[in-house]
């Protein structure tokens, strides 16, 4: 894939990182329950493994801001949302799963 030449290290960087993206996706529009699982579990264990490091890149940005704070503002809520997608995994990947739900838990299409 050519790129044009504009654009600069960074925009090609970006460009050919979305079409590696793309790429990967066309191949597997919908990926399996386990991958899915795999997927999420991967991220988990992401978070958990770089817990230092984000407390300590957060306190940065804000100056400084406690580890606990961070802990249950920040990773708590993403952690709870991971093993929350994962315990429901199953029942949102049928044909039925499609959608989303949104405020007062009403089902919204996409």
């Amino acid at each position: 894939m050519s790129l044009p030449s504009s654009l600069s290290p960074e925009e090609q960087d970006l460009q050919a990182t979305y079409a590696r993206l793309r790429a990967s996706w066309q191949q597997e529009r919908v990926p399996t329950l386990s991958q899915r699982r795999d997927w999420l579990n991967q991220l988990e264990r992401l978070l958990l493994d770089n817990k230092s490091a984000i407390v300590e890149a957060v306190s940065r940005d804000f100056g400084h801001r406690s580890e606990v704070e961070t802990q249950l503002a920040e990773l708590f809520p993403a952690l709870q949302g991971i093993r929350h997608a994962r315990h429901h995994l199953k029942a949102g990947c049928g044909p039925s799963g499609a959608g989303y739900r949104c405020g007062f838990n009403r089902r919204v299409p996409v």
